[in-house]
């Protein structure tokens, strides 16, 4: 019999990073990867609930999905290019097969 953990495994590539749903192929420091990014622009909120700006500068923040099996953690604080553009890494970890990455490009 199939363990939960194992259904899990098997649905990263098949339902949760499926190109014909949501996943999507784009370059990663420098390498195709399938993954998917989510552009919650909750998440550049402050508190308030407005736009995190200071003095001009604006976060722009963006968290992706990837297979763990793609590529290993970035750490907090390292450079994390995506399409061509430099972010910052804020976190990232492996959770049931799927790597999270939330990273942070400074746009003025």
């Amino acid at each position: 019999m199939t363990s939960f953990r194992e259904m899990l495994q098997d649905d990263v590539d098949s339902v949760f990073l499926n190109e014909e749903e949501f996943a999507e192929i784009h370059e990663i420091n420098g390498k195709k990867i399938k993954c998917v990014i989510d552009k919650d622009i909750r998440a550049a909120l402050g508190n308030s609930g407005e736009a995190a700006e200071f003095l001009g500068v604006f976060r722009n923040t963006l968290t992706v999905f990837i297979n763990a099996k793609e590529m290993t953690p970035p750490k907090a604080g390292s450079r994390f290019a995506i399409d061509g553009s430099l972010h910052l890494v804020v976190e990232s970890y492996v959770e049931d097969g799927m790597l999270k990455v939330v990273a942070q490009e400074v746009l003025s």
